[in-house]
């Protein structure tokens, strides 16, 4: 389930859209509307990988608690696969881009 939300057609398919919507777009403010979109259509992947993995490491806690009750197993603390330092990628990006949208043109 992880990898298919990071599946690259359906990265793909977002990115290809935004092309899409962007070329259709007439003024600054609609292209930054669009842009605008695709970071949030790129957070919505992030957060749901994230859901995914926490869902995950409750599961793996449940299944080693069963096996730490009923065998003597000791108590583990799953590593989780974190996805922080692409989010702050991600937004780094944003704002460089918003940033640049307000800038004014060198003369």
């Amino acid at each position: 389930m992880l990898i298919d939300s990071f599946a690259k057609e359906k990265i793909d398919e977002i990115i290809r859209r935004t092309k899409e919507d962007m070329s259709k777009s007439l003024t600054t403010y609609g292209m930054k509307q669009n842009m605008r979109k695709l970071f949030d259509e790129l957070r919505d992947l992030l957060q749901d990988s994230v859901d995914l993995t926490e869902e995950t490491r409750r599961l793996i806690k449940a299944i080693h608690k069963k096996f730490q009750d009923e065998y003597g197993f000791k108590e583990i603390e799953p590593q989780l696969f974190s996805i922080k330092q692409h989010q702050f990628e991600l937004e780094q990006i944003f704002e460089e881009g918003e940033a640049s949208a307000i800038a004014p043109e060198p003369r």
